[in-house]
């Protein structure tokens, strides 16, 4: 009653934070009561089926019959309200599970090896994006993790120049050393990503790499032929290539030299859900 009735004022407690972690108390409570209602009813199955073996004894006098079948009875009916209970039980984690899920994602948190990632967009177009561009630091020393899965050292926190001069199969690959050293999928923006945090005033003052392809207007195309391979955007503050100039992709390549190229990485929205329970539940437990 008291688990109830604490889930019925979570909307009264202060920050989402706390509401979250109340919400994580309250599931672990319900999740150890229906272990225990499990555990009872099958103790209470065993005495059922000894109760019944003691009632086959042909030499009971009738008050010992009735004394068996009353008990059988009693265990029959508390097995009956148990099954209630535990029905109740999963309705409310079910609740909790809804609840925890309209709870507004964190707008920002700090990844293990030191980025920043801010939240943007909306619904289940919302995600995360590094507020800079990687530095030289945590490139290197995720490429070192790559290399031999040696921890990062605290040099990876510190701040340094964006990372440059980089293809973008290069920042790739280290997306997947990312991933696999956050615990979750690291990738690089595409255009409606970068568009979002050019709207937010986002974008860093250096071209960036952006996952999305040239697309195929026939001037592209042709450039495409031409080259014969694949073209990647670079998201350009400074406009080098801008469209709004004379277009020689049908010709002479117009000159698009970048001082710096860097790269932002994204993450999906449940990166910032699931990282925020695991830092909850990790306090939950010091506090025990």
């Amino acid at each position: 009653e008291k688990n109830l009735a604490a889930m019925s004022s979570l909307r009264q407690i202060p920050g989402d934070d706390a509401q979250t972690k109340e919400c994580l108390r309250l599931g672990k409570n319900f999740r150890l009561l229906d272990t225990a209602i499990h555990n009872a009813r099958a103790r209470q199955v065993e005495l059922i089926g000894l109760i019944n073996l003691m009632g086959e004894n042909r030499s009971l006098l009738p008050q010992e019959v009735t004394y068996i079948n009353h008990y059988r009875q009693k265990l029959k009916e508390i097995g009956t309200k148990q099954e209630t209970m535990q029905e109740v039980l999963k309705n409310k984690l079910r609740e909790l599970q809804r609840y925890l899920a309209s709870i507004p994602p964190p707008r920002s948190f700090i990844s293990n090896c030191g980025l920043k990632m801010l939240l943007l967009g909306r619904g289940n177009q919302a995600f995360y994006i590094s507020e800079i561009p990687i530095s030289e630091a945590v490139y290197q020393a995720i490429s070192a993790f790559q290399q031999n899965e040696q921890q990062l050292s605290g040099a990876a926190l510190k701040q340094t120049p964006p990372q440059g001069n980089l293809s973008i199969d290069q920042a790739e690959i280290f997306c997947q050393g990312l991933s696999k050293f956050e615990g979750f999928p690291y990738s690089l923006p595409e255009r409606k990503e970068l568009a979002w945090a050019e709207r937010a005033k986002l974008i860093p003052q250096i071209a960036v790499w952006c996952r999305s392809k040239w697309s195929p207007e026939w001037e592209e195309l042709e450039a495409q032929k031409r080259f014969g391979i694949s073209l990647y955007t670079v998201w350009d503050p400074q406009r080098v290539l801008s469209t709004s100039q004379e277009s020689g992709l049908s010709g002479e390549l117009k000159n698009a030299a970048y001082l710096q190229l860097g790269f932002l990485v994204i993450t999906p929205l449940r990166t910032g859900r699931q990282l925020r329970l695991q830092r909850l539940q990790a306090e939950l437990l010091d506090t025990q």
